[in-house]
């Protein structure tokens, strides 16, 4: 809102499992909103949030995204799958566990470390989304 007056609204509706808005539920990338809800990830243009695109990137629910920018696209964490996309939409790479992943997703040198609901802890290059290391529960 400027000057408290509305410059643009949308609903999104979707299907999937429940998700919630919190931090990691969107990502701006300066001329696009990223909105990780339901089993999808939107992608609205910025200012008028006009639809872009939008692609099913779990079969559950997709509960985060981050920008990647030294890799300049997006990394969404679901029930189901971890996965990177191009600002497009175009699916780069996707990685599935051996159980819902559960535990909150840890990005750093170029690594995505998370764990599923066993306790299973699985590191993932961000590159190419091959497993580096797998500790097992």
């Amino acid at each position: 809102m400027e000057d408290k007056a509305l410059l643009s609204s949308a609903v999104l509706i979707g299907i999937g499992g429940a998700t919630g808005v919190h931090e990691n539920s969107i990502v701006l990338d300066g001329s696009s909103l990223y909105v990780a809800t339901g089993d999808a990830l939107y992608s609205l243009s910025l200012p008028t949030l006009e639809l872009n695109w939008c692609q099913q990137v779990d079969l559950a629910a997709c509960f985060e995204v981050f920008l990647l920018p030294n890799r300049d696209c997006l990394l969404t964490c679901g029930e189901l799958e971890i996965s990177c996309y191009s600002k497009v939409g175009e699916k780069l790479w996707g990685f599935c566990g051996g159980d819902i992943f559960t535990g909150e997703i840890e990005i750093k040198n170029n690594i995505a470390k998370v764990s599923d609901f066993i306790g299973d802890i699985y590191e993932i290059e961000l590159s190419n989304g091959k497993i580096v290391n797998i500790e097992n529960k």
